[in-house]
This record gives C-alpha cells, structure tokens and sequence, in this order.
C-alpha cells in the first residue's frame, strides 16, 4: 500500500505535467497567433500580384496589346512562401509543385525566405530572390516585385509567367495554388 507520501509525489507529478501542458498550450496558441499572421501576408501578396496582372488583362480586354497575345518563348514562375520556418510541410509541398513542373520553367523569381532557401537546395533556375519581405512595408515590396517582374518582361526575358502560392484553407491545411498564365498572358510582341 502507498504511503501518504507516495501519494502526495504522485499528485505533485500531475500538478507538473498540468503545468507543462498549459505553458505549451500558451506556445501553441502563440505559435497559431503567428502562423495566421503568415498566412495573411502571403494572401496580400498573392492577391495584390494577381490584381495588378488581372488589371493589365482587364484593361487592354478586346483590345490588340502585345501583353496579351500568346507567343511561344520563355515562361517564368513566381513562387510566393513565407519568410518562417512554422509551416515547413507546406512549403514543402509548394516545392514538390514546382518539382512536378519544373519542365515548363525556365526561369524563377521567388518571394519569400523560405521558397528561396528550399529552391536554391533544388539547383531550381531562380533569377531573383525577394526573401526580405516584412509585412511593416507590403505595399513598397508588393510595387519592388511587380516592377522586377515587368522589367524582366519588358527586357524578353520570358514571355509568359505563372504563380504558384499557398492558398489557406484552415490552420490545418494550405494547398499550393498554380494561377496559369492563360488569366495574364504575357507574351512580347513579335
């Protein structure tokens, strides 16, 4: 039979692993605060990347802009991730989506610390990394981005770009999004 202090150890081991539970429940719940922070960013810089080209596509509709016409040439892709390793998986998954069509691409320009890191670990062909985005200055780093990408355009180096982003479907799961460049063409005039 346990003595009284046998018993007073025991409950003193749970009070402990009560309190271990509750400070990494305290971590999670930060570790989420961050996490939805991220993911925010990454959908401002997705959408406010494929706004300006919708708006390009939207403005020249119906009309014979050499923007929107298909030619053969060169075909880039923006990788946009994030700058924090809390999603790994998922950046992960971002790559192996690239990995699958890595074919197609000639060039790449990533947006974001940790696409560049794991695309530089894969030989990927990536002319310009913007991996020091802060979410103090998105609107300067979203007009920094969009003007790298149309000079490049401008100077032949691709004609047409696809983006690949993580969409955020829940804090549970993120899926890598192609938007293809039949929604904005960008093929040079010949």
């Amino acid at each position: 039979m346990k003595t009284y202090l046998a018993y007073q150890n025991q409950i003193g081991g749970l009070r402990d692993v009560s309190e271990t539970v509750k400070a990494i429940e305290k971590i999670a719940a930060s570790s989420v605060h961050f996490l939805k922070e991220n993911a925010a960013n990454l959908d401002f810089y997705a959408a406010r990347i494929k706004k300006q080209l919708d708006r390009l596509s939207l403005f020249y509709a119906g009309k014979n802009h050499p923007a929107l016409k298909k030619s053969p040439g060169k075909k880039a892709l923006i990788v946009i991730t994030g700058d924090k390793g809390l999603v790994g998986g998922l950046w992960h998954k971002i790559i192996n989506a690239f990995l699958e069509t890595a074919g197609e691409y000639q060039y790449v320009i990533s947006v974001g610390k940790k696409g560049s890191e794991y695309l530089v670990e894969e030989n990927a062909p990536v002319i310009k990394s913007f991996d020091r985005v802060s979410g103090a200055s998105q609107d300067q780093s979203v007009r920094e981005i969009i003007d790298f990408i149309f000079n490049e355009f401008g100077r032949g180096r691709f004609s047409a770009a696809d983006v690949l982003y993580p969409e955020f479907v829940s804090l549970a799961q993120q899926e890598p999004v192609f938007s293809p460049s039949c929604l904005f063409n960008l093929s040079r005039r010949k």
